[in-house]
């Protein structure tokens, strides 16, 4: 919503920002207002498209990931996200990870965050759409170690439905917590990805959204 409402207000002033301008002005925006905030959601927004963000913080490095046009298509059909019925508060739980690492050093969990990256990057790239949800759930429950309350049971009943439906992976988005969104790649085949949408709809107090891939970052269309 930042990089989106600086980038309309960029455009009625005539500025030609770029997306990492725009990322890094929507990061210290959050910064402003004492929120404790991560880089890589703004760099998302911006640019748009599969990315392979590198963090150097406050800095980054986007490099686009292309996969074949078969891919896009078949990941874009297999993606589900399901919203858990309430937001989160990402600085609230970047608060308490940050305040845990006083009494735990988090260099190994760290460590596998970044390989879990690393491995779904190659995996989009090679187009092995299993191997990609596996790095997905490698991540996840990399992330349940950082504080128990990152993963909560509404994501966990999510989970829990799309692997016995077949799906490939799974991963609570963002800085995960009580609410917000948990991303789900389907099974290969069709008829049981339709399955597993229609049964997690069924859960309490969770809506599957209708979103798809785009390769567009923020863009502005004037009225």
């Amino acid at each position: 919503v930042t990089v989106a409402l600086l980038a309309g207000l960029a455009h009625l002033r005539g500025m030609d920002l770029s997306p990492a301008e725009l990322a890094a002005m929507a990061h210290g925006v959050e910064l402003r207002v004492g929120l404790e905030s991560g880089v890589q959601d703004q760099w998302a927004a911006a640019h748009g498209g599969i990315g392979d963000i590198a963090v150097d913080y406050p800095g980054a490095r986007h490099t686009p990931i292309e996969p074949a046009p078969s891919v896009l298509a078949e990941l874009d059909a297999r993606l589900v996200t399901v919203y858990l019925g309430r937001p989160h508060s990402s600085s609230q739980v970047h608060e308490e990870v940050i305040a845990g690492f006083a009494t735990h050093d988090p260099t190994v969990e760290l460590a596998r965050l970044r390989t879990a990256a690393g491995r779904a990057s190659d995996a989009l790239l090679l187009g092995d759409l299993d191997a990609f949800g596996a790095a997905l759930v490698d991540a996840h429950e990399t992330v349940r170690s950082f504080h128990a309350a990152l993963v909560s049971t509404a994501a966990d009943a999510v989970t829990d439905v799309a692997g016995r439906h077949g799906a490939s992976g799974w991963k609570a988005n963002g800085a995960a917590g009580d609410g917000g969104t948990v991303t789900v790649v389907g099974p290969a085949d069709a008829a049981r990805c339709a399955a597993m949408v229609a049964a997690l709809s069924t859960l309490d107090g969770v809506t599957v959204l209708d979103l798809h891939l785009s390769s567009e970052g923020v863009t502005v269309r004037p009225a």
